[in-house]
């Protein structure tokens, strides 16, 4: 069945296991929405999304807040300062796992149990040697690799400087193996966009398609280049490609790290590795567990400290109000970014600025907050009753725009947006209980006093 895009109604796009339009060049995989953009020289047109149902143009790209998620890890908003950052924070989750396995070698039996009834510091106790002991492998994978992706990305744009005249974009073509193709300069008849996939499919079935690239599309020499990985490459769409010659399908080009150099091999191998993209739904589960484990390490670790230094009541309360000022303040950050994002049109032009902006002034705000004495006996009520809202809206907001869009761009918004709603509906719970009970935060730790501590 063939039909005409909305966007481009002089141009045509099959209904098939691929919905696409030849112009636009916007490819959807049946199961997941698959990037697709056309290149006309060294520019991109502006993205477009297509819903199967109909090839109706969808104005908005689904999951951004799995998109926000993926730039709050990898750079925190600050770009690629943020980036190294964030690789020297691997560096201190690095240290700090060695660190533990070296200072406790000898209570390898404590590490099994975990006593639910000894109260909160019995079970922080429990719970920091428990996640230290077996997913110490998992943890320290996860730790390494997040250091390499930032400080690897460093030294090589240091180093193509001293090697290549053009740098770091000359280097990366080099590593690709991504030559250019001039357009011959005469138009040409191109096929159906849909026909080539699917041919590519049916000779690499275990191909997972991620993205499609148009090049010079309309004329002789206009290419098709198809980017993905296969199950268990441990490898990225960038270094495994399929070129094609559009008019008549002939593989130009078929770049994959296979015979690539030793080292160059374990570079590309890092993203996989970190982002579990290197087998199944169960390797993702693994890692996602390991994920929320290092959350809890982190704050088990943090609660042992705290409870062992209760008669340094200045100390305890200067560690209260930073842990405040830096965890509560990033909690409301990444709530409010959420929420504005979800808000603003897809269109909106400085959106990446907007974002930058909510996010870096919300958590420097809370910050410069943290040492006042309101904040710190009321700290755990404010963020409770900043962040809950902004989840809850950003959820909620998401959720309705994505109901008209297919199942298969619903699918990956959807388990966010769910979570969004349900923390945004335990934090507002959160901070209507504290606002009513007014429950201290010195309850975890009896010997100290609500007057010189922080409220929870």
């Amino acid at each position: 069945m063939t039909k005409a895009c909305p966007a481009h109604p002089g141009t045509t796009a099959t209904a098939s296991r691929a919905a696409s339009c030849s112009h636009c060049a916007r490819n959807i995989d049946g199961t997941r929405l698959v990037r697709a953009h056309q290149r006309r020289g060294a520019s991109h047109t502006p993205p477009l999304w297509l819903d199967p149902a109909g090839l109706r143009v969808v104005v908005r790209e689904p999951a951004r807040m799995s998109a926000i998620v993926t730039t709050l890890h990898k750079s925190l908003y600050g770009g690629f300062a943020g980036r190294i950052t964030v690789s020297l924070l691997g560096v201190a989750m690095t240290l700090l796992l060695l660190g533990g396995i070296v200072l406790h070698p000898r209570r390898w039996a404590a590490c099994a149990r975990l006593r639910i009834r000894g109260g909160w510091r019995t079970l922080a106790a429990d719970a920091h040697k428990f996640i230290g002991l077996w997913l110490f492998p998992l943890l320290l994978l996860i730790s390494v690799t997040g250091v390499f992706s930032g400080l690897g990305a460093l030294g090589t744009m240091t180093l193509s400087r001293a090697v290549f005249p053009g740098g770091m974009p000359q280097a990366m073509s080099e590593l690709m193996a991504a030559p250019t193709i001039r357009p011959a300069g005469h138009p040409a008849v191109m096929p159906s966009l849909n026909e080539r996939v699917s041919r590519h499919q049916l000779a690499h079935p275990a191909f997972r398609l991620e993205t499609v690239t148009l090049q010079s599309w309309g004329d002789a020499n206009a290419t098709l280049t198809l980017a993905g990985t296969e199950p268990g490459q441990l490898s990225t769409a960038l270094f495994e490609k399929y070129q094609y010659r559009a008019g008549d399908g002939q593989l130009l080009r078929h770049a994959s790290m296979a015979g690539r150099g030793m080292w160059l091999r374990a570079f590309i191998a890092i993203q996989p590795l970190h982002f579990a993209q290197y087998g199944g739904a169960l390797v993702t589960l693994l890692h996602f567990v390991g994920g929320l484990a290092a959350a809890l390490l982190t704050a088990s670790g943090i609660l042992m400290w705290l409870a062992r230094r209760q008669s340094q009541d200045q100390q305890v309360a200067t560690v209260h109000a930073a842990a405040l000022g830096t965890c509560g303040g990033l909690l409301c950050a990444i709530a409010l970014l959420m929420f504005v994002t979800s808000a603003l049109p897809a269109s909106f032009p400085a959106k990446p600025e907007i974002q930058q902006m909510v996010f870096w002034v919300v958590w420097a705000a809370f910050a410069v907050l943290s040492p006042l004495p309101a904040y710190r006996r009321h700290g755990v009520t404010i963020i409770a009753a900043v962040s809950g809202p902004g989840f809850l809206l950003a959820g909620a907001i998401d959720l309705v725009c994505s109901a008209g869009l297919a199942w298969s761009a619903q699918a990956p918004a959807l388990v966010i947006d769910v979570f969004l709603l349900l923390a945004g509906g335990g934090l507002c719970s959160l901070a209507g209980k504290l606002r009513a009970r007014a429950y201290p935060f010195t309850t975890l730790f009896p010997q100290g006093s609500a007057d010189d501590t922080i409220s929870s």
